[in-house]
């Protein structure tokens, strides 16, 4: 290691207050923490200049998420006793934790255990989560107003506008970040990332790296077929729109895990038929989705407007 880069080190070792929300603090180390796993691909920036404000843009938009979550969780306490959560509620909540990972109780006692979680953490997790489920249904969901005639507008309109749009067709190989994985666990995972990535970009068959390599047991052969904005998440669909067919995309994480992209081809997007249920469906729940989003971000400028939040970053 360089003089330069132990000083670096060092200085990004030194904790200090970024943000107060009301009584309550956020530190460097801990917003590090939270944005460790978005910092990491910015290790393979070679300039630094570009690094360094890479790190600076990931670290304000965590601190806002940060924010927004400890406005969240203030109004949720000033709110507990309205959301009425009943032991039943928390029942139920374990029932579909059970059915949708085929668990039994014992073997899901097993694995919370293996994390160093009881089975009363557990819970109390659960019923935290289901409180601000339904203080967000109460303030956020509520407000949201949908109708077929909004629907329909949105296919019409997309109808009109099928000449400048186009879908890619596109394949990836995931690899999946354990739920509660260490730091040192993520790191190794990226690394094989990258390392997978190295192989591809020599020239090693994708097909056969997906079917080897990918968590997505959905596309064994990483094939996605073809698909048009707003049907992938966010940081996903920005990288597969960007990059030319048959060029391996940096590595991209989401929700999911780590993902490295192939686009096979680009072409226009067919004339949607308004009269299809699934088309339908799906603008409606893009619209949906739109609105919650809109509805979320004027809640918590509401939130911010009502606490003290000062930012220190």
């Amino acid at each position: 290691m360089t003089m330069c880069s132990s000083a670096y080190a060092a200085r990004e070792s030194i904790d200090r207050v970024v943000a107060v929300v009301d009584n309550d603090v956020i530190t460097y180390l801990e917003l590090q923490k939270k944005a460790e796993d978005f910092l990491r691909p910015t290790e393979s920036i070679s300039d630094v200049a570009e690094r360094e404000t890479k790190r600076k843009e990931i670290l304000a938009k965590t601190l806002e998420i940060e924010i927004g979550e400890r406005l969240v969780t203030a109004e949720l306490e000033a709110n507990r006793d309205k959301l009425s959560i009943s032991q039943t509620d928390v029942d139920r909540a374990i029932e579909q934790v059970l059915k949708s990972n085929n668990l039994n109780r014992e073997k899901l006692k097993s694995a919370l255990y293996s994390q160093g979680l009881s089975w009363s953490e557990y819970e109390k997790k659960l019923r935290d989560q289901l409180e601000r489920s339904r203080l967000v249904q109460m303030t956020v969901h509520s407000k949201i107003k949908l109708d077929d005639s909004d629907v329909n507008q949105r296919c019409q309109s997309m109808q009109s506008n099928t000449n400048e749009a186009y879908q890619v067709c596109a394949s990836h190989i995931l690899l999946q970040i354990p739920k509660n994985a260490s730091s040192d666990a993520k790191k190794r995972l990226y690394q094989r990332a990258i390392q997978i990535r190295t192989s591809l970009v020599n020239g090693a068959d994708f097909s056969n790296n997906a079917m080897k390599y990918s968590d997505d047991k959905g596309a064994p052969d990483g094939s996605l077929g073809c698909f048009g904005r707003g049907e992938m998440v966010e940081a996903f669909e920005n990288v597969a729109f960007s990059i030319e067919p048959g060029i391996i995309s940096p590595i991209v994480q989401t929700e999911f895990g780590y993902h490295i992209i192939r686009v096979k081809e680009r072409k226009k997007e067919s004339v949607r038929d308004c009269s299809d249920p699934d088309t339908i469906n799906t603008i409606r729940n893009k619209l949906y989705q739109e609105q919650f989003e809109s509805q979320m971000d004027l809640w918590l400028k509401d939130l911010r407007k009502k606490r003290f939040v000062d930012i220190r970053l």
